[in-house]
């Protein structure tokens, strides 16, 4: 195509996590075939509005003010006053909630394309899963939405719960130059230089939310036998979640081995560890375990919807617990004696199977390709 597309990403808050990030890292392998613009629709614009700025894109703001029906309401209205004067060859609707409305009002406000990604694994019961079913059928027949889904296992939840065919699976992606492998030398000389080389060096990277479930991880910690020979920490925050594990961790008598890092870089952090954890109850395809296992590191993963998506993809270094504090404790025991035998180490094996299933730039290519088929439908 001669002339650049142009996408608008539809989020909520912009926060550097999630689909955020993937924009982020995508912007060097669409930028020569795609103009993108950013909308963030929350009630504020969002913290990494700034450096999607400063990677080339142009972000927008469409707030969402106050609460309930009549606010999201007012928002329809301003996106709509919004779809009106400004024209997209693609609309690429990440939000779960009010995905349809969006949908709806950028066909009839005249974006013909429009590209709807499912980021999780979502469970509604009941007349909201029987909506949420209708819905997604009206996008995907008369509004000709095309469905994409984060992983092989979102792709089956759509079926299965909503009756939703997703049109292709397109995996998550992280920056996997930043989130290098690293090899076992380097990584013994950066734990000699913090002085941690006679400790397993557990991590964790994410939120502090109810879903992440780390409540279960300072439990295990309290149970094992050789929790003396252990150090965690944790990057990520949540206002009012990490405090309330930094009392319970303080309950437990932990405090001194735990490390809450807040929002930082996590790469330094997964230099120096040595098993890098997963303890959420359902994830999507989770960016942060993709960092972990691009680095070659151990990854031990909670047996739950979303994480279970990387069993029998041939990465070496990637296990599973069952999720109580009594059998991740036994876990972790055991994977300090494994650490002792000098047999917890990373895996080259596991980088370049990485490198196969989640490069950055071949799903970014995967996207542009579907944006292009969507084009070349024509008019309905």
């Amino acid at each position: 195509m001669s002339e650049k597309m142009s996408v608008l990403h539809i989020l909520h808050e912009l926060h550097p996590s999630g689909a955020e990030m993937m924009i982020y890292n995508a912007y060097p392998y669409w930028k020569d075939v795609c103009n993108c613009s950013i909308m963030a629709t929350g009630k504020i614009k969002g913290p990494f509005a700034g450096q999607l700025e400063q990677a080339g894109y142009e972000t927008v703001w469409v707030p969402t003010e106050g609460n309930g029906k009549m606010s999201k309401v007012k928002h329809l209205i301003s996106f709509w006053k919004y779809m009106r004067k400004h024209s997209y060859d693609i609309v690429h609707i990440h939000r779960e909630s009010l995905a349809f409305e969006y949908a709806l009002i950028a066909k009839i406000t005249g974006s013909r394309h429009i590209v709807r990604t499912v980021h999780s694994t979502f469970a509604h019961t009941g007349i909201q899963r029987k909506i949420k079913a209708a819905t997604r059928w009206i996008m995907r027949k008369p509004l000709r939405v095309s469905f994409v889904a984060i992983s092989d296992g979102v792709a089956e939840n759509e079926k299965q719960v909503f009756g939703n065919v997703c049109e292709t699976t397109i995996y998550n992606w992280c920056n996997n130059q930043k989130f290098s492998f690293l090899s076992e030398q380097e990584k013994k000389q950066i734990k000699q230089e913090h002085q941690t080389t006679d400790k397993l060096v557990l991590v964790t990277v994410g939120n502090c939310g109810h879903v992440k479930n780390h409540e279960l991880l300072l439990r295990a910690i309290a149970l094992m036998k050789e929790k003396d020979r252990i150090l965690y920490r944790h990057v990520g925050y949540a206002k009012g979640e990490t405090e309330r594990e930094e009392q319970l961790a303080e309950k437990l008598g932990i405090q001194e081995q735990i490390t809450f890092a807040g929002s930082t870089d996590p790469m330094p952090f997964l230099q120096e560890a040595d098993v890098f954890l997963m303890t959420s109850i359902y994830e999507g395809l989770s960016i942060a375990t993709l960092e972990a296992i691009f680095t070659g590191m151990n990854v031990l993963l909670a047996e739950a919807p979303g994480l279970t998506e990387f069993q029998g993809k041939g990465l070496e270094n990637v296990d599973y617990f069952t999720s109580t504090p009594e059998k991740l404790s036994e876990k972790l025991d055991a994977y300090v004696k494994e650490y002792d035998k000098g047999k917890i180490r990373p895996s080259r094996a596991q980088r370049l199977v990485a490198e196969q299933l989640y490069d950055c730039e071949h799903q970014v290519e995967k996207y542009v390709m579907l944006y292009e088929k969507n084009q070349k439908r024509g008019n309905l």
